[in-house]
């Protein structure tokens, strides 16, 4: 099978470029051609099919939106035609499509920088379109029904000039209407009738998306997928005494709820009977961003030795990294969707405590592969932390009961099993 998959980035710079070098393997281990497409950033991986991707809206290093600067009006143009719907980016879907005779089209993100266009460009070469969905963002403005730091649906059933009233995209009227517009225009010419096939990541998420509107023969659950094997954990074993230190890794965004684990950590710090330098550190792993900044700016004097940033990590030096940790902390404040990190986590045998939110109890068994804890609750959070410090044989149960699970239930032929049956489908009801 000829599998183009779609993508904003062609390089690792979080969970969802993660799955998708993850599931790239994965297919072309098993026999099928994979063709890659995505934006021409200048960390872009290398790929004989290059000459397809796009070009960025702004310049090659600038990844983000709140990396373009300065916001000319060309570059607002072309990020408005991204959004609404882009000719070359469709144009471009079409040449690939038909210079590989791809058999299907599997699209990860492709909002706002490779755009939703391609989806018509898959549709007018009568090639099948299956798209995950990592998000909320065929039914949120803001793509995470999240508000001031907490959840929020106003915009859930087409609301979306609550979108406008509360300024939430980038604080900013226009950009919040561009993306409004967007989605009002995209239902206009029902460009999402024209995808085959939804794969949801959570069943939190399918049944979400099911309630708000999208056909629910249309929406499969399937579960992301780890690819170590349990052997491979021997190389990442514990810190000794169980001294590890507590990790958070992943996109350093206001959504993860990081400013509460910086405030819960500081309560533990401050509460615990111990020295300081006797207590788990923690480490925060993710690129480095204006948020990063803004975080570390906010650590208060008296823990700043105890708090490391550790920058992007990936292969072999994030494995060993959250592989001898305590616990990984997922405070989250949105509606995960089954974070990779969280996944990886309990792959490599460190329990995760994480936030009561979204998908993320449907994955943990509180107390049995990780701590549960109430989103936005700095004290509660702090509670598990020192839970977690003080209590070596329950990190040691649930780390084997984690990593169990992780090969049990997440499995890469178990996920490559159910996206081969999604293609079927989609290519027959075509």
């Amino acid at each position: 099978m000829k599998i183009i998959i779609a993508n904003n980035r062609y390089f690792v710079s979080g969970g969802p470029e993660r799955y998708l070098f993850s599931v790239k393997q994965l297919l072309a281990d098993r026999g099928h051609e994979v063709i890659p497409f995505s934006v021409n950033y200048s960390k872009t991986e290398p790929t004989p099919y290059q000459s397809y991707f796009v070009d960025p809206p702004a310049g090659p290093e600038q990844v983000y939106y709140g990396d373009i600067k300065p916001m000319t009006p060309r570059r607002i143009m072309t990020l408005l035609s991204r959004s609404f719907y882009s000719l070359s980016s469709r144009n471009a879907m079409i040449r690939l499509i038909r210079h590989t005779n791809a058999d299907i089209v599997y699209i990860l993100h492709c909002s706002n920088f490779l755009s939703p266009s391609i989806i018509d460009g898959a549709h007018h070469c009568g090639v099948p379109v299956v798209t995950r969905l990592s998000d909320f963002h065929l039914f949120a403005p803001c793509y995470l029904f999240l508000r001031d730091g907490e959840p929020c649906e106003l915009c859930a059933y087409g609301d979306f000039y609550n979108a406008l009233r509360y300024k939430c995209l980038q604080n900013s009227i226009s950009v919040s209407l561009a993306r409004v517009g967007a989605m009002l225009f995209h239902r206009l010419i029902g460009l999402q009738s024209r995808v085959s096939a939804y794969a949801a990541p959570s069943e939190y998420l399918r049944a979400k998306v099911v309630q708000l509107g999208l056909p629910g023969n249309k929406v499969h659950l399937l579960p992301s997928f780890v690819q170590m094997t349990p052997n491979e954990h021997e190389t990442s074993e514990k810190a000794p005494d169980g001294l590890g230190d507590f990790v958070y890794f992943g996109r350093l965004s206001p959504e993860k709820g990081l400013d509460i684990l910086l405030k819960a950590y500081a309560l533990f710090l401050r509460k615990t009977p111990e020295p300081i330098e006797n207590q788990p550190r923690l480490v925060l792993a993710g690129w480095e961003t204006d948020e990063s900044e803004r975080l570390q700016r906010t650590i208060p004097p008296e823990i700043q030795d105890n708090v490391r940033f550790a920058g992007a990590l990936e292969g072999d030096a994030l494995r060993r990294l959250v592989g001898r940790a305590r616990a990984t902390i997922l405070p989250s404040l949105c509606y995960e969707n089954s974070p990779m990190a969280l996944l990886e986590s309990m792959s490599w045998g460190t329990p995760v405590i994480a936030s009561r939110i979204g998908s993320l109890p449907e994955v943990i068994r509180h107390e049995e592969t990780g701590l549960l804890v109430e989103p936005g609750s700095p004290t509660d959070l702090a509670q598990a932390l020192a839970r977690a410090a003080g209590d070596p044989g329950l990190i040691a149960k649930m780390s084997l009961q984690a990593q169990q699970e992780a090969f049990s239930r997440f499995g890469a032929d178990l996920h490559y099993d159910r996206l081969l049956k999604i293609f079927g489908m989609a290519v027959e009801t075509r």
